[in-house]
């Protein structure tokens, strides 16, 4: 659903308060003309200061303020900053895809001759669902910014009726100015990813210039029985199944993907990633330090890193029994020596939840244990005492949107590094990501907010955290 723009969510919240224009802009020190071009949609408050004497003037309720403050970011937010918010968004709601049987697979019982030429979006379409039909292991070169290869790929891991092992070489775009672009590629592909049957590496370009250089079929997938080269829009694709021919083009793809980095790495038990993960986050000694941020819907309660707290969640019914104890312990042991501030940003709503919640798992019931509530209490207390001193840790609450329903958290360090826990009704899945441009605009996302806010940032997220706390731990 298209979300309401600024002027729209503001004229509808007047009607409701039932105040003239005159009486809201005097209330809010506004000059009357000033609301006016709000209202058309011509301007936006110039900072939060005026969109905070607005909600007083209107008398909003937290649910009201809330929309009209959405509206005004969102309209404060770049083109590329609203992708990166939208494409984080598609991550933070996933959901684990459901399998379909598709019937139109074999549609084509075979390819086309050696060298022929495939036209029509659907021909080309068919052809690539067929060699990925019955292929053991295939390798594809793509691009970020062609979202249609994307569900099409999507679609071959839907299907109960293909088991394949994809090599996956994703061209990612190198110009700073649309690393938005990156991100969007991150989210459609994640569904595959966590299949545990697609590995992806990455390297960059300047993808419009790849293009102008090399205009024709830049897409390239190849499988057991044959292998295409298809056009940027999809409409067309030429056809090798000749073995000559395709062991010419194996040395290409090896060469290519030798010089890749590994940009996703998918592990479906925490021992598995425990004892990969020091290989991944290995840092050179003399490296700078570099900050760390938790993003989860509801609020980090292993920012505490007290040994007693980590056994009191040791899981019990996961088949992974260890996982809060061993990833924990490691979480700890790679925030601490390379990181110069911590930031733990998590949504209002989720705040509640983990405050009044009599039941409450940190993922879910199949995962870990509920925490109790006290226990929640004491940790939440000393996230708010450290914040307060200033001991390196920050604070901050993001939108109720922005995360959705699902319990996904993301561990991300600015030198290059995310972590994603994917919390999915049957248990979770671990997700590492290595690509600077795609944490670069997380980061830049985050980094607006505070710019563009800071009273709802830091101050604001104290100030709600403080209330509960005064409320609850006595």
């Amino acid at each position: 659903m298209e979300q309401k723009v600024f002027s729209e969510v503001l004229n509808d919240l007047i009607t409701i308060c039932d105040e003239i224009d005159s009486n809201i802009a005097r209330k809010a020190g506004l000059n009357k003309s000033y609301l006016c071009k709000m209202k058309k949609g011509l301007m936006l408050p110039p900072d939060c200061s005026v969109l905070e004497k607005l909600m007083e003037a209107m008398n909003l309720n937290d649910e009201d303020s809330g929309k009209l403050y959405r509206a005004y970011m969102r309209g404060k937010l770049s083109d590329e900053l609203k992708r990166t918010e939208k494409a984080l968004h598609k991550i933070f709601t996933l959901t684990y895809p459901q399998t379909i049987c598709n019937n139109n697979i074999s549609e084509r019982t075979s390819l086309p001759e050696n060298g022929s030429l495939i036209t029509g979006k659907e021909n080309v379409r068919r052809a690539f669902m067929h060699i990925m039909h019955g292929t053991d292991k295939a390798k594809l070169i793509f691009f970020a910014d062609n979202q249609e290869i994307f569900e099409w790929l999507q679609l071959v891991y839907r299907s109960k009726d293909i088991k394949v092992i994809s090599d996956i070489l994703l061209y990612l775009n190198e110009n700073t100015k649309t690393c938005a672009e990156n991100i969007e590629a991150l989210a459609e592909i994640i569904p595959c990813v966590i299949t545990g049957n697609v590995n992806v590496r990455s390297c960059k370009i300047d993808i419009s210039r790849y293009y102008s250089d090399f205009p024709a079929f830049p897409i390239m997938v190849k499988g057991d029985k044959g292998m295409l080269i298809i056009e940027k829009d999809l409409n067309s694709a030429v056809c090798f199944t000749d073995k000559d021919v395709k062991r010419k083009y194996e040395n290409f793809f090896d060469e290519k993907f030798f010089n890749a980095q590994v940009m996703t790495k998918n592990f479906m038990n925490i021992s598995e990633f425990v004892g990969k993960a020091l290989e991944l986050f290995k840092r050179e000694k003399n490296s700078a330090l570099c900050d760390f941020y938790i993003l989860k819907r509801n609020p980090c309660v292993f920012i505490e890193k007290n040994p007693t707290f980590m056994k009191e969640l040791i899981c019990d019914k996961s088949v992974d029994c260890a996982f809060f104890e061993e990833y924990m312990k490691w979480l700890s042991e790679n925030t601490v020596e390379p990181v110069k501030q911590f930031y733990s940003i998590f949504s209002k709503k989720g705040l509640k939840e983990f405050m009044e919640d009599d039941i409450y798992y940190e993922y879910n019931k199949y995962v870990d244990r509920s925490i109790p509530k006290q226990l929640r209490y004491e940790t939440f207390s000393q996230l708010i005492n450290d914040s307060e001193r200033g001991q390196a840790v920050s604070v901050h609450i993001a939108e109720d949107y922005f995360f959705g329903d699902c319990r996904h958290g993301a561990n991300i360090w600015s030198d290059g590094k995310m972590i994603l826990i994917l919390n999915f009704e049957d248990g979770y899945r671990i997700l590492f990501i290595n690509e600077n441009s795609i944490i670069k605009s997380i980061i830049d996302l985050f980094n607006f907010y505070k710019k563009i806010d800071k009273k709802r940032c830091k101050s604001y997220a104290l100030k709600i955290m403080k209330e509960y706390k005064e409320k609850y731990c006595k």
